[in-house]
C-alpha cells in the first residue's frame, strides 16, 4: 500500500473508531458563470449520532476556513447508515446524524435557511456493507457547501448596458457607437434546434475597457492556473449576443462573425481568449500581433550610455529603419580615430567569444543529449511484495539494457528509502556485486542513492541470459556512458571559462561600453542595402575598420535620406511611440493620450458568440497579503460578501470572494502600485477604501495582524464617468 501524501489531509483510524476526512478549500470560479462547491465528510461509530470531541474540533477548523462570509454559502447536509437494522431505524439515524451537523454549523454562525437536510438510510452507501471496514465507510455524514454570491450587474446604481444592434438574414455590417464593425454573413443565426433564423435579429454588444467597465461586467478577471488564479492585463474585453423576439439564437455551424474590435496596442504580449461558461474557464485561441511597444521596443528600450547620454542599440522595425541608420550613421561617422581603434579591439574580442560561445553550446546540447537519452526513473515500489522496477525513459543503451524491461529487482526496502528513491529521476545507475550480494546504485548528478542486499528476478524471457555477464555488459556501458557525458561537460565548462576571460578583457578597454559591441551588429544589419560585396565578407571588427575609412561617403547617403518625405512620416510615428512610451513610466500619461495613440486594429473571427478578451497575464508586483476588517465612520463594522481591488499597473481588477484562499477578509496587494478597493455587501451597498489606506499598511505591515480600514460609502452615482470619479481614479 502506498503511503499517504502528507499534502492530503487524512487521518485513518481503526474499527470502532472515528474515520475523518478533511477536505479543504474550496474549488475556484466566479459568481455568475458557476458556483464554488466542495464536500467534507464525518464517519460515526456504530449506531451514534451525536458529535465527539474529535468531530466537533474538525467542523470548528471547517467553519473556521469559510467564516469569512458566512452568509454566502449554502449546505446540503445528507446522513447515512450501514446496512444493520431496519429501514425505518436507519432513517431516523441518519437524520439524527445530519441534524446533528446542521445545529453544530448554525451554531458557527452559518444561516439555517441555508443548510438543508437529507436522511439517506442505507440507500446511498459508498461501498458494500460486507465487511466491517466498508460498513465504517457508510456510517457517515456528507456536508456538500457551495459558494453562492449574488451577480454584481450594478455598482453605486450604475451598470453595464449592451448596445442594440439588428441585422436581418441577409446579414451585412453594422457599426457600434465606439466604431467597432460587426460583419455578419447570410443566414447567420440558428435557434436552439439548428433551425436557420429568418427575418430580423437583435445583436447586443458591450464594450469593456477601463476597470469601471470591468466592476460593472461580471466576468471572471483572470485565468485559473489550476494552483491560483492570475489576473489579466486587459488590453480589451467584449461580449456579443443575439435574439430575437427576446429568445436566444445562436451562431449556426460553419458560420463566422467578424468583429473589427481596436484593442489596446500598450499592453505587451496579449492573447485572444474566449469564455466557456460550460467549463467555466478562459480558452486561449490566439496570440494577437505586435502591440505598438512590441514593435518599438528595442529602439525605445534597449539602450546603452556612451558618455553622452543614453542612445538606442538597434532597431529592426521597417517603419524606424531609416530614421534609427541616419542618426546611428551620423553618430558613428564622428568617431574620433582613438575612439574607433578602441572600439575596433572590443568588437574583435567579442568576434573570438562569440566562436567560443558556439562550440561550448554544441557540447553543452550533447552533455544534455547523454543525459535525456538514458534517464531513468523508478517504475514502481510494491512494499507489499518487496519488489521494485526500473524504467529507462529515453532511449536505450544497448541489448543488456533490455533486459530492464524483463526485470524486477527484490529488496526489503523502508519507507525513508522508497521516499528516497521516488522523489528523484535518475540519470544513470550501476549494480554493483559485494560480499553480501548484489547493491544497485542510480546516480542524480552528484547525488547518489545505494540499495544494498538487492535480488534479481528474471523471468522466462530474459533467463537465457546469464546474469553475470549481462551485469559486466551493463556495468561497462555505463562506464563508458560516464566518462563520454564527464568529457562533453569537461569541454564546456572550459569553453565558458575562455568566455569569461574575453569578456572581463572587453570590460577592461575604456571608454567602450560594453552594450557597443551589440549596436554596431545591428547597425551593420541594417547598413546591408548598401554594403559592397567587398564589406559583406569581413567580420564584424574590419567591416569597422572600412566603414570608417568610408564615412565620408556614407554620410553623404545619410542626409539624402533626411531629405525625404518617408523620413518625415517616420519621425512622426516615432514621437507618438515616444508618447505611448511615457505609459511604462507614468500610467498617469494614458489621460493625456487619445484613442486613436494607444488602440491597434483587431479582426477577429468568431464561430460562436459569448464574451471575447484581448489579455495578458500579469502577477502583483511584489504583493503581501494581510488580514482586514472594516469600518464606518461611526466606527460601526461592516460585513462585506466580495472585495473589488483596482491595481494601478492592471487594466483590470481582481476579485476577492473567498476563492483562492482571499476574500475581503484576507487580501493581496502590491505596494508598488497605487490601490483603491471596492466592498460590496450582502445588501449590494458599496463603499470605498481609499489608496492612502494601503500605503499605511504598508508602512505598518504586520502579516499576522487584522488591520482595519475605514471606508466610505460611494453612494449613488450617475454614470461611468460619475462613478469613476468617486472612486477617485
Amino acid at each position: 500500500m502506498k503511503k499517504p501524501a502528507s499534502s492530503l489531509p487524512v487521518v485513518f483510524v481503526r474499527k470502532h473508531r472515528v474515520i475523518i476526512l478533511c477536505l479543504l478549500f474550496i474549488t475556484a470560479s466566479f459568481n455568475s458563470f458557476s458556483q464554488s462547491s466542495s464536500k467534507a465528510i464525518i464517519h460515526f461509530a456504530t449506531d451514534e449520532y451525536r458529535l465527539t470531541p474529535k468531530q466537533q474540533a474538525y467542523l470548528d477548523s471547517f467553519a473556521r476556513a469559510l467564516r469569512n462570509i458566512p452568509d454566502a454559502y449554502s449546505f446540503r447536509v445528507s446522513g447515512h447508515t450501514d446496512s444493520v437494522g431496519s429501514s425505518w431505524y436507519n432513517n431516523n439515524l441518519s437524520y439524527n446524524r445530519a441534524m446533528a451537523v446542521a445545529a453544530y454549523l448554525k451554531a458557527k454562525g452559518f444561516k439555517q435557511n441555508n443548510i438543508q437536510l437529507q436522511a439517506k438510510g442505507f440507500t446511498s452507501p459508498v461501498a458494500n456493507n460486507v465487511t466491517d471496514e466498508n460498513k465504517e465507510r457508510n456510517r457517515r455524514v456528507e456536508i456538500e457547501f457551495r459558494l453562492s454570491l449574488p451577480p454584481i450587474k450594478t455598482v453605486a446604481g450604475v451598470s453595464s448596458t449592451p448596445e442594440q444592434l439588428q441585422v436581418n438574414d441577409n446579414g451585412g455590417t453594422v457599426t457600434t457607437t465606439t466604431g467597432t464593425k460587426i460583419i455578419v454573413p447570410q443566414d447567420a443565426f440558428v435557434d436552439a434546434k439548428g433551425n436557420t433564423i429568418k427575418g430580423t435579429v437583435n445583436i447586443q454588444y458591450t464594450e469593456y475597457r477601463n476597470p469601471v467597465d470591468f466592476l460593472l461586467s461580471d466576468i471572471p478577471m483572470h485565468y485559473n492556473t489550476g494552483s491560483e488564479a492570475i489576473p489579466f492585463n486587459s488590453a480589451g474585453m467584449f461580449t456579443i449576443t443575439a435574439s430575437q423576439a427576446n429568445t436566444p439564437v445562436y451562431l449556426g455551424n460553419g458560420k463566422r462573425i467578424n468583429v473589427g474590435f481596436n484593442y489596446d496596442g500598450t499592453v505587451r504580449d496579449a492573447n485572444f481568449y474566449r469564455w466557456d461558461a460550460d467549463q467555466n474557464r478562459w480558452i486561449t485561441i490566439t496570440p494577437l500581433q505586435q502591440t505598438l511597444l512590441d514593435q518599438f521596443k528595442d529602439y525605445m528600450l534597449w539602450k546603452y550610455y556612451d558618455g553622452d547620454g543614453y542612445h538606442s542599440i538597434c532597431e529592426q522595425h521597417p517603419d524606424l529603419r531609416q530614421v534609427f541608420f541616419v542618426q546611428s550613421g551620423s553618430r558613428y561617422a564622428e568617431y574620433a580615430d582613438s575612439g574607433i581603434y578602441k572600439l575596433y579591439e572590443v568588437v574583435k574580442l567579442n568576434d573570438m567569444r562569440s566562436r567560443i560561445e558556439v562550440k561550448q553550446k554544441e557540447y553543452e546540447r550533447k552533455a544534455k543529449r547523454m543525459l535525456r537519452k538514458y534517464q531513468l526513473s523508478v517504475e514502481k515500489i510494491v512494499l507489499a511484495k518487496d519488489a521494485f522496477q526500473l524504467n529507462q525513459v529515453r532511449g536505450k543503451r544497448d541489448k543488456s539494457t533490455l533486459m530492464l524491461e524483463n526485470i524486477t529487482f527484490r529488496k526489503n526496502m523502508s519507507w525513508h528509502m522508497i521516499d528516497s528513491v521516488t522523489k528523484l529521476q535518475f540519470e544513470d545507475y550501476s549494480i554493483v556485486p559485494t560480499d553480501s550480494g548484489l547493491s544497485l546504485v542510480l546516480y542524480k548528478g552528484s547525488q547518489t542513492v545505494t540499495i544494498p542486499g538487492i535480488s534479481i528476478r528474471q523471468n522466462n524471457a530474459t533467463k537465457k541470459f546469464d546474469l553475470h555477464k549481462w551485469l559486466a555488459e551493463l556495468n561497462a556501458s555505463c562506464k563508458e556512458y560516464k566518462n563520454t557525458a564527464v568529457k562533453y561537460r569537461d569541454t564546456a565548462l572550459s569553453y565558458a571559462q575562455q568566455t569569461d576571460f574575453l569578456s572581463n578583457q572587453i570590460r577592461m578597454i575604456r571608454p567602450i561600453s560594453w552594450y557597443a559591441v551589440d549596436s554596431i551588429t545591428c547597425f551593420r544589419n541594417m547598413h546591408a542595402q548598401w554594403a559592397t560585396r567587398e564589406e559583406q565578407r569581413l567580420s564584424l571588427a574590419d567591416w569597422l575598420l572600412y566603414y570608417h575609412q568610408h564615412k565620408n561617403v556614407y554620410a553623404s547617403i545619410y542626409t539624402n535620406i533626411q531629405q525625404t518625405d518617408a523620413y518625415a512620416r517616420t519621425e512622426q510615428k516615432v514621437q507618438r511611440f515616444r508618447n505611448i512610451l511615457a505609459l511604462y513610466n507614468d500610467p498617469a500619461a494614458r489621460l493625456n493620450l487619445t484613442a486613436a495613440d494607444v488602440q491597434l486594429p483587431g479582426n477577429f473571427s468568431l464561430t460562436s458568440l459569448g464574451t471575447y478578451n484581448c489579455d495578458q497575464l500579469q502577477r502583483l508586483e511584489d504583493p503581501i497579503t494581510i488580514y482586514a476588517k472594516y469600518t464606518n465612520k461611526h466606527g460601526l463594522e461592516l460585513k462585506p460578501i466580495v472585495a473589488l481591488l483596482i491595481d494601478s499597473k492592471l487594466n483590470g481588477i481582481m476579485r476577492y470572494d473567498g476563492n483562492y484562499g482571499l476574500s475581503p477578509y484576507r487580501i493581496a496587494f502590491s505596494p508598488k502600485s497605487t490601490s483603491r478597493m471596492v466592498l460590496l455587501d450582502a445588501n449590494g451597498e458599496a463603499y470605498l477604501v481609499k489608496p492612502g489606506q494601503f500605503e499605511e499598511v504598508d508602512r505598518r505591515l504586520n502579516s499576522n495582524a487584522v488591520h482595519t480600514f475605514a471606508v466610505e460609502p460611494i453612494g449613488k452615482a450617475n454614470n461611468k464617468s460619475d462613478l469613476k470619479a468617486k472612486l477617485e481614479m
